[in-house]
This record gives structure tokens, C-alpha cells and sequence, in this order.
């Protein structure tokens, strides 16, 4: 089986505690090219720990790269995701993906253009938890997602059209 060669950029506590940790455990299927992050001691940890790093996600872009896992700071989310997608990967980034629905529909677009996948890692969307807690949280599953993630899940397919 070949293994998805996939990286990351961001490696703060939800890098740390989740995605790198999954990465590794499921290292049968996904090969860590390298992690990208803006702290030097960060990656001299990561360094230590026998990980490729850099400190800028376009040194990361430039390995041979399947997919990229986005868990930058959530201002850095679009301007990355876009620039993974025009290298032709598939991402996964946290959310929220984007703050605007100009950010999103430029994001569906070029998703569309480049022919790859964008997911957004918004838990209850992934888990089928959010029809359960709807009517508790006053949200009702209608086809559009609640306040504050709209531009976030639209590039995923999920959500009112734009």
C-alpha cells in the first residue's frame, strides 16, 4: 500500500495533541514529509523528535507532497489552503477555514479549478453529533450550518450554495 505523503503546518496544541499524534498512529497510511511552524522551538523539538521542519509553509509546499494538514493560526488558514490547492493537494484544514464568504467562494472555486479535496475539521460535522445536540443548542440541521461556520464548511460541499 503507498502511503499518503502528507504535511503539516502548524505544530501548536491542537497539532501537538491531535494531528501529529494521528499521524503517527496511523503511520501505515500517511507518511510526515516535514512540519512547518513559525516557532524555532518548536522545531527543534520537532527536530529532536526526528521530524522534517521548516519555518515557512512555502518551503513545505516544495517537497513532494499528496496533502497538506492546515493547523496554522486561524488567520493564516485561506492564504494556505489556496496556496496548496494551486500545487494540486488535497487538504485538511482546521477550521475555521476562512472568515469571509468572498475567502470561501474564492476557495470553492480554485477547489473546483484544481479538481482536489478541501475538508474542514469541524467536529460536529464529522461525527453526526450535530442532529443530536440541533434542537438542544436551538440549531436545527436545515441544510445551513449555524452562525459562525458557514464560509468554513461551504468549500466542503456541505451548507447553502453561494
Amino acid at each position: 500500500m503507498t502511503r499518503l505523503r502528507i504535511g503539516v503546518v502548524g505544530a501548536g496544541l491542537i497539532g501537538q495533541v491531535e494531528h501529529i499524534p494521528n499521524l503517527e498512529r496511523l503511520s501505515a497510511f500517511y507518511e510526515i514529509v516535514g512540519i512547518a511552524d513559525a516557532s524555532a522551538r518548536i522545531r527543534m523539538e520537532l527536530e529532536r523528535r526526528g521530524f522534517r521542519v521548516c519555518p515557512d509553509y512555502r518551503q513545505l509546499l516544495d517537497n513532494e507532497l499528496d496533502a497538506l494538514l492546515v493547523a496554522a493560526p486561524d488567520q493564516y488558514h485561506a492564504e494556505i489552503t489556496l496556496a496548496a490547492l494551486d500545487r494540486g493537494l488535497n487538504v485538511f484544514c482546521e477550521k475555521p477555514l476562512c472568515f469571509s464568504v468572498a475567502e470561501a467562494r474564492e476557495i470553492a472555486a480554485t477547489r473546483d479549478r484544481v479538481g482536489q479535496v478541501v475538508q474542514v475539521g469541524w467536529r460536529l460535522s464529522l461525527v453526526g453529533v450535530a442532529e443530536t445536540a440541533g434542537p438542544v443548542s436551538g440549531w436545527a440541521p436545515t441544510g445551513r450550518e449555524p452562525p459562525g461556520c458557514t464560509a468554513a464548511t461551504i468549500c466542503t460541499g456541505q451548507g447553502a450554495d453561494l
